[in-house]
């Protein structure tokens, strides 16, 4: 508040003038602003409301506030000066009165006062020399209110007080009173520069909890009390002090400054000695340092011309103690110091009274020493033992200085300073892994006056970690020019990796040299730097900066601007240089760059690669991008490029060429299979910030392909695309656009900017894609942009093609796409389809008449689509739709069908009902079968009558219900004799021609997977015959009836009921045999599964004959009562005698039987009958005519085998065959027809 009263008062005396010649209307808004301007500053904002009374002897203010980043700090009210304008012309300020009835301190106000240089510079105590003098006879504030942020609570005061300040004299008397009554503090203090008498009482009293136990943060808040007295010359002047806290004293003792005269010199002798326990003073973790008597002892003695001695210094408390002298001549110099201490015992934790995380030492010692009397050496030395902090500790440290101190002119002094740190912790792992726990140096100074500093030496040392350099610093006057060197070796990058954040490896070392000025900014380095087995982490750029390599630049800053001289960077790989300079007016760097192979960075790309361009930059001109040429993979591009920065609209043009002579090598990075060879030139500018752009393109095309069978049909061949076009600010414009290929011609264009863009296109042949459409396909349309970004496109369109193929299109494509108000309507055939659902086929036309009205999806379509007289083809599943009719009606998203459908092999089936067209396609179908015939055309053949439903989602999890009723249905149990086909089911094709892989997609014998398999179906169908289901085939000839219910999913199948036996029997080798049980079930197919028992007795045993399986491939047992072997009851039920009495003629009857009833040889049985008769072989064919045939043969020596062939039909033959040596055999044979022949045969393995 004093310095406000000041400058105050101070202005009052330097706007005198000036108010004189205002008007009593102008007066406030003029020293308002005056005021309000020079009382701010930086961080300082001052306000001033409510000013009045500016040119009479009283002025007021109503409020006044200061404020800083954060708000208001300090706020006045109700201020009033009360003065006497015309003492003035006698150079003094009278202030008669100057009071506030309130003023608020809020908190604290943010320092920012700014550093400066003056500050440097210490100056002795004098009061201002005044243009004027001010006296205020009284100030005063009703209540000065210090805001809780300040205390931790508000306290209310009252301040009464008067200044007198001039002519070298001043004086204050203040008193501050609690308006609560629990303190007081009051000052009278006065000084004269004339007499040197200094006057000042000052005393403090405070109850518990007062404003200085709160400012001092004492432990408890104790009552304190606190006198500083002393009147006297400062030739002979002493001031007691006196601090007592809950009314003990705590800290007592006096200052004293003298005058004392030797050989005709008057000398300022002053000593301080000050004594008392602190301990309540501290908290209680503190106590223990201090112990309960700390002590201060200085004296010393300064001379006229500023020597300065210190006999005595001594500080002492219960775990320090420090003793001390210094001597300085009147330059400030050392003549000589001593300094001896120690701080704790060595072996007990000590906690250092410093605020913030706790800090405790073990033990820490200091010895510093000089004495110009026995030479010209110094030396001091620290020493510490068990510093701990919560994040950081120290086992030992340790820091010694030695040198010379030169004290004759040129005065300076030299030093050597080393430190070793052991033991080191830090609790930040990065930061710990970079340090280490040892760290040690030195560093070799030498300063003489009016020189510059030198730097010898400096080294630091972190494990195999070390920085070593050398330099000198000039002084400030000539703005901190500095020189030197340092050098940086870290063999082991690894351990800085978690405190750069970044993964960092190999080995380093760098080197920078040169000069400059810290103050001026100009400089003049040069940094040499080596790497080797560096890693960044990153995969595409470690294999370029692994080996060995180097880096060099040169680069110095002038008054005339920045110079890059060289930049170089080099290893095994890549070579990369650049070079420039930087000015105030113009500016020029060149850049050029090689790799020797792009595949170490990306292994889809191979080859060297290369680069260069130059940048260049005028004053009130443009930048220039020029030569940029770039080479890599066999390909080239090239561009240039001018940005006019000064010129409004940023205008940019630029050109880039582009030759690709081998797409090939690209197809790794494409992921695509790429051929052929591109040429690009590219011109625009651009103007308006980007907003104007003008893009002219040229593409040339050589025998192009992709790997996309149909892109690549579009574009072999020469392909040549022109296109030139503009955006403006209020929209797109497309000059022309041509694209030719041998199959595909696109040409688009307008005449002028308004007009519309008319577009032709035409595809040479349709049959490319569809081979039964051969024949061109045309369209032609116009198209109208509006919007600024070409937002609404109103199209129009009008196709044909082959196979009576149509189209007309129009209506408007709005925000590129993201909604559609589209009409169509035409005639597209079916057969279209074909390719993409081989084996499957369909022919016919669909008639469409659509529209899209919203954004491009399902449920924005409506209109209709209707068929007739088409023909579908399902070769899976054997059933071919003769005739398809019916139409799909589409709006309110969901599709209404109607479609009947005539089978090939007789019969109808109807659909009806909606599908909805959100995801799901949830639908509500209703299916009629009316005489439907259902056939595999080998194992079963049916009619079906019924209803079915789907109901729900029809992409997985809908549910099908109904009733069918199956009219006459035959089921044939095939022979098994002669497979219609074989299948190797681990056939592997190797280097599969395209035409042969084709073939088998074709044929649906190559599976494909699908990203995500669809939930099943529900199932509840019933299914009744109740007779007329027929089984034949093998022998058997059985009528079943019954009825099935399929639960379950269309995944898992759970059928209940059956097929039961009406009647039937089972033939074998003229035995008929009544079947005593017969049924079929459903088991997840459409194979049935079958169960028939025929049983009869053979003699003393009772015979079973049991059919069981699906019913393409049944097996069959034979069982008997008392248990047999199944050759032996096959035996008894044919022959009535054991297998032991049966001829071999009668064996290859009976496994002839046996083959007629399972279907194949039944390898089992017919072994064993083989094995019991003696026979070499014995086996069972099919004849050409689906009949059995049995052969038996034996040898009869080792070159004789003879073999007798018998078949269902009664044809007999016997062959004989005799082997005349390794390679030749005669043949011959008889038959019971007649026929007869023999003939001699050559034969040999290879």
């Amino acid at each position: 508040m004093a310095r406000l009263v000041l400058f105050l008062s101070l202005l009052l005396t330097t706007l005198a003038t000036p108010l004189l010649a205002q008007t009593a209307d102008e007066d406030r808004g003029y020293l308002q602003a005056l005021l309000e301007d020079n009382l701010s500053g930086a961080g300082r904002e001052v306000r001033i409301t409510g000013f009045a009374g500016a040119l009479s002897s009283q002025a007021t203010i109503a409020e006044l506030t200061i404020a800083d980043r954060d708000g208001i700090w300090l706020t006045l009210r109700d201020v009033t000066l009360d003065w006497t304008r015309t003492a003035l012309l006698r150079g003094r300020v009278e202030v008669n009165r100057l009071t506030a009835r309130e003023i608020t301190v809020a908190r604290a106000p943010i320092a920012e006062e700014p550093l400066s240089p003056d500050m440097a510079e210490a100056t002795p105590f004098r009061l201002p020399e005044l243009p004027v003098s001010v006296n205020i006879g009284e100030i005063s504030a009703e209540t000065l209110t210090l805001g809780a942020p300040l205390l931790g609570e508000e306290v209310a005061l009252r301040l009464l007080g008067r200044l007198s300040l001039g002519s070298g004299e001043g004086a204050a008397e203040i008193e501050v009173t609690r308006l609560d009554g629990r303190g007081a503090v009051s000052l009278n203090a006065s000084f004269v520069n004339a007499t040197q008498v200094l006057a000042l009482d000052l005393s403090l009293q405070e109850d518990a909890g007062g404003i200085a136990a709160t400012l001092l943060q004492l432990p408890d808040r104790p009552a304190l009390s606190l006198g500083i007295s002393g009147t006297a010359p400062l030739n002979d002047y002493t001031a007691d002090i006196r601090l007592a806290s809950d009314g003990t004293p705590r800290l007592t003792g006096e200052v004293t400054i003298r005058d004392a005269e030797a050989e005709g010199v008057t000398a300022k002798t002053f000593g301080a000695t000050i004594s008392g326990d602190l301990t309540p003073l501290f908290a209680a973790d503190y106590r223990p340092f201090f112990g309960t008597e700390s002590a201060l002892k200085l004296t010393g003695t300064r001379q006229p011309n500023g020597a300065l001695e210190i006999a005595d210094f001594t500080l002492s408390a219960a775990q320090v103690t420090l003793s001390g002298a210094l001597s300085l001549d009147a330059a400030g110099w050392p003549q000589r110091f001593r300094l001896t201490g120690e701080l704790g015992d060595g072996d007990s934790r000590v906690r250092l009274p410093i605020s913030g995380p706790a800090i405790h030492i073990r033990g820490a010692t200091i010895d510093a020493a000089f004495d110009a009397a026995l030479g010209d050496r110094w030396r001091a030395r620290l020493g510490l033992t068990g510093f701990e902090r919560p994040d950081i500790g120290l086992a030992t440290a340790t820091l010694s200085g030695r040198g010379a101190l030169e004290r004759t002119a040129p005065r300076g002094v030299t030093a050597l300073v080393e430190f070793d740190l052991a033991g080191l912790r830090v609790d930040d792992p990065a930061l710990a892994e970079a340090v280490g726990t040892e760290l040690s140096g030195l560093a070799s100074l030498d300063f003489t006056e009016d020189r510059p500093l030198v730097l010898r030496a400096l080294r630091l040392v972190s494990g195999a970690a070390q920085l070593s350099g050398n330099g000198r610093i000039a002084a400030l006057a000539e703005g901190f020019p500095v020189s030197g060197t340092a050098t940086l070796e870290a063999p082991n990058l690894a351990r800085f990796a978690a405190l750069s954040g970044q993964t960092i490896a190999g080995a380093a070392k760098a080197t920078i040299a040169g000069s400059g000025s810290l103050l001026g900014g100009d400089f003049d380095i040069t940094l040499d730097a080596e790497t080797d087995q560096l890693a960044v982490g990153i995969a595409q750029v470690d294999p370029l900066i692994a080996s060995a390599g180097t880096l060099s630049m040169a680069a110095r800053r002038d008054t005339t601007g920045i110079a890059l001289d060289r930049l170089q960077i080099e290893n095994d790989v890549i070579r990369a240089t650049a070079s420039g300079r930087l000015s105030g007016e113009s500016g020029a760097l060149s850049l050029a760059a090689r790799l020797t192979d792009l595949a170490l960075s990306d292994p889809r790309l191979s080859g060297p690669a290369e680069i260069s361009s130059n940048v260049a930059w005028q004053t009130g001109g443009d930048v220039t991008l020029t030569g940029l040429d770039a080479a890599l993979m066999g390909s080239r591009l090239r561009a240039n490029a001018t940005l006019s920065p000064e010129v409004e609209g940023l205008p940019l043009s630029g050109e880039l060429r582009a030759e690709i002579s081998d797409l090939t090598r690209f197809s790794a990075v494409a992921g695509l299979p790429l051929r052929g060879a591109l040429d690009l030139t590219l011109d625009g500018k651009a103007k308006d910030r980007g907003q104007d752009v003008e893009i002219s393109a040229t593409l040339d095309g050589r025998n192009l392909g992709t790997g996309i069978a149909d892109l690549d049909k579009l574009i072999a061949g020469q392909l040549s695309l022109r296109a030139d076009g503009a955006r403006r600010v209020d929209g797109i414009e497309i000059g022309t656009l041509r694209l030719e290929t041998p199959q595909l011609a696109l040409s688009a264009g307008s005449p002028n900017p308004d007009a519309p863009v008319d577009f032709n296109i035409r595809l040479a042949n349709l049959g490319l894609f569809a081979p039964d459409f051969a024949g061109p396909v045309t369209a032609t349309g116009r198209a109208t942009l509006s919007g600024a970004l070409a937002e609404r496109v109103a199209v129009t369109l009008s196709a044909e093609g082959p196979g009576g193929t149509t189209a007309q299109v129009s209506g408007d494509i709005v925000d590129h796409g993201a909604r559609l108000d589209l009409s169509a309507s035409g005639a597209l055939p079916l057969a279209l389809a074909n390719s993409y659902i081989r084996p499957n086929a369909i022919q016919g036309t669909a008639r469409y008449d659509l529209r899209i009205n919203g954004a491009p999806d399902l449920p924005a379509v409506s209109g209709s689509i209707s068929t007739s007289d088409t023909r579908i083809a399902l070769p899976a599943t054997g059933l071919t739709v003769e005739t398809l009719s019916g139409t799909a009606t589409l709006g309110q998203s969901r599709v209404q069908t109607d479609f009947t459908a005539q089978m090939r092999d007789g019969g109808q089936i109807r659909v009806t009902g909606p599908v909805g067209l959100t995801p799901g396609f949830t639908g509500d179908l209703s299916v009629g079968l009316d005489g439907l015939v259902l056939s595999d055309q080998l194992i079963y053949t049916t009619t079906v009558n019924g209803n079915i439903g789907v109901n729900g989602p029809l992409t997985g999890g809908a549910r099908i219900s109904g009733a069918l009723t199956l009219e006459e249905t035959n089921i044939r149990i095939p022979s098994g004799l002669g497979a219609a086909s074989v299948s190797l089911p681990d056939l592997q094709h190797r280097n599969e021609p395209a035409a042969v892989r084709t073939t088998r997609e074709r044929a649906g014998l190559i599976q494909t997977e699908t990203a995500g398999r669809a939930r099943p179906y529900a199932l509840n169908l019933s299914i009744n015959a109740p007779n007329r289901i027929f089984v034949r085939g093998r022998g058997l000839d059985a009528e079943l009836g019954g009825s099935l219910r399929l639960a379950g999913t269309t995944d898992a199948v759970a059928p209940d009921g059956f097929f039961e036996l009406i009647r039937g029997r089972i033939d074998i080798l003229g035995q008929r045999l009544t079947m005593t049980e017969g049924r079929i079930t459903m088991q997840g197919s459409l194979d049935p599964y079958l169960r028939f028992v025929a049983t009869t007795d053979a003699g003393d045993v009772a015979v079973q004959v049991i059919v069981e399986g699906v019913a393409s491939a049944p097996e069959v047992r034979f069982a008997s009562d008392p248990d047999l072997p199944q050759e032996e009851v096959v035996s008894r039920l044919i022959f009535g005698r054991g297998l032991d009495n049966i001829s071999a003629f009668q064996a290859a009857q009976m496994a002839s039987a046996v083959a007629t009833l399972s279907g194949n040889s039944n390898g089992d049985v017919v072994g064993k009958l083989r094995g019991a008769i003696g026979l070499s072989d014995l086996d069972v064919t099919q004849t050409e005519d689906g009949g059995t045939e049995v052969s038996a043969g034996a040898y009869i020596s080792d070159k004789v085998y003879t073999e007798v062939t018998a078949d269902s039909e009664g044809k007999q033959r016997i062959n004989l065959n005799f082997d005349l040596s390794d390679s030749v055999t005669l043949k011959g044979g008889a038959s019971n027809d007649g026929s007869s022949g023999v003939g001699v045969f050559f034969e040999r393995d290879y």
